[in-house]
């Protein structure tokens, strides 16, 4: 038997050990969960009497955590109480528990107890006893080792997390905001700086992903020049980390507090700075494709008529692509139609220049395959553009028997 799988077994029998070693719930524990659901009866009883119904059962969770040496543990527990509506009588049926989730502090380890799931995944199956479960990712197991239900007053975190600042209003706080508490434990445990985070009272922060080591020197900046961004949303929040993105890719300084304070006026002068860095790049690039696009397109080039206030423009280089594409915010330039041999694109415009649509044409079918104005919306024109464009159709082949015989 190979070395891993030696130390799976031992781990196994390990927290085994552990979960059997672990106290019963205390009688006040057991009150606090009825009283709980006496609260979430009380709400609802209306509804339910409305309905007609004289009794009903409710399913609910709550959970605990605790610690035995360097473990820290989340038990979490299933009440089952019935009602009767005659006689608003409250009687608790089943009380048991149905998960242990096990985190060491020092190594990092995590290991899972469970019971095993009912029929078609309703609840558990409380007659049969916890066994040793794989923490998967993103498996039955993973998601069932979250935290459910309330927190029992009195539920108490390891001496290391209570040292790196996490107090049970937090984790609670953590919680309602639909997010795994296992994560934050994790991260207060693993790394440094959300220690620094939640002892600067930032800690709200934690509930996002610092993604990078830029973001987080930025953060650490923000606290010592005094800068306080804990009461930003997580849309503000990405904003907040795209600038500081942007502010280092085109060279602003975000180091310097001033800039660093003024972040959202810096993301729009990054914003700005790096299209203009982008199309200089882009304009390299085009360069480089100009001789081709020549050649394979040279019997469309020079192609223009005009008709009915309405001026044709067969479009003559790569970056004629680039312009179009850029006024009438539509892809015939990122999806790269200049590389089409057999396509011809023609700008419609009027007698003041000003762009009306960008029709595309191909030579090979002899067939118009779509006309688009701004945004690819349909173009006022658009019959009138279609029809007269065919009864100029005739200028496509002329061009290119011109080119022949100058080839000739």
């Amino acid at each position: 038997m190979g070395g891993n799988a030696m130390k799976k077994i031992s781990a196994k029998k390990m927290i085994e050990t552990l979960s059997e070693s672990l106290d019963e719930i205390s009688v006040k524990h057991v009150e606090w969960a009825i009283e709980k659901h006496k609260a979430f009866i009380e709400q609802n009883k209306e509804s339910y009497a409305k309905k007609g119904r004289r009794c009903f059962k409710d399913e609910k969770l709550f959970s605990l955590l605790q610690y035995k040496g360097d473990w820290r543990i989340h038990r979490v527990f299933q009440s089952v109480i019935c009602v009767s509506n005659r006689q608003t009588r409250y009687e608790v049926n089943e009380f048991e528990e149905v998960s242990q989730y096990f985190f060491n502090v020092k190594t990092f380890e995590e290991h899972y107890m469970q019971r095993p799931l009912s029929f078609m995944g309703r609840g558990w199956n409380t007659f049969s006893p916890m066994r040793y479960r794989k923490l998967v990712p993103y498996s039955n197991a993973e998601y069932f080792a979250n935290c459910y239900g309330d927190k029992i007053g009195g539920s108490t975190l390891h001496p290391i997390l209570r040292r790196n600042g996490l107090t049970n209003d937090k984790v609670c706080y953590f919680d309602k905001k639909n997010s795994d508490f296992r994560y934050l434990m994790k991260l207060v445990t693993k790394e440094p700086f959300y220690e620094t985070l939640i002892k600067s009272n930032q800690w709200k922060l934690s509930l996002y992903n610092f993604s990078t080591e830029e973001h987080k020197k930025a953060m650490l900046l923000n606290l010592r020049f005094g800068i306080d961004i804990s009461g930003l949303s997580k849309d503000d929040f990405t904003l907040w980390k795209d600038s500081i993105s942007l502010m280092q890719e085109v060279g602003i300084d975000w180091h310097n507090p001033k800039l660093l304070a003024d972040w959202r006026h810096q993301h729009d002068i990054a914003v700005r700075r790096k299209a203009k860095l982008d199309e200089i790049k882009e304009m390299e690039k085009i360069d480089l494709l100009e001789d081709d696009f020549a050649t394979s397109h040279k019997k469309y080039l020079g192609i223009m008529f005009e008709e009915g206030g309405l001026f044709y423009h067969a479009l003559s280089s790569v970056k004629e692509y680039y312009d179009e594409g850029k006024a009438m915010h539509h892809c015939v330039y990122q999806c790269r139609y200049y590389l089409k041999k057999d396509v011809v694109i023609f700008s419609i415009r009027d007698a003041e220049n000003n762009r009306l649509a960008t029709l595309e044409y191909d030579a090979k079918r002899k067939e118009i395959v779509q006309c688009r104005a701004v945004c690819n919306k349909v173009p006022e024109r658009y019959d009138d553009m279609v029809q007269i464009f065919k009864s100029n159709e005739w200028r496509l082949k002329t061009r290119k028997r011109q080119i022949l015989q100058n080839a000739a």
